[in-house]
């Protein structure tokens, strides 16, 4: 069990690479919202909603 539990201290690293794919104006967001098609890639829009959802998660846990 010791020995499980050294495994589990021991430091990790990790090499990440953030890529900068697409640029969306806020124009384009606003026609989105209004309901017009836009161009902007699904990815974006997914990378978008990720976003938003983290600032609306550590506002909530801001308040607590």
């Amino acid at each position: 069990m010791q020995m499980l539990d050294e495994l589990c201290r021991m430091d990790r690293k990790y090499k990440v690479v953030i890529n900068h794919a697409v640029t969306i104006s806020l124009l384009q967001l606003r026609m989105l919202l209004a309901g017009y098609p836009t161009d902007i890639p699904a990815q974006a829009l997914l990378v978008l909603d990720t976003v938003l959802r983290d600032v609306v998660s550590n506002e909530r846990n801001d308040m607590k």
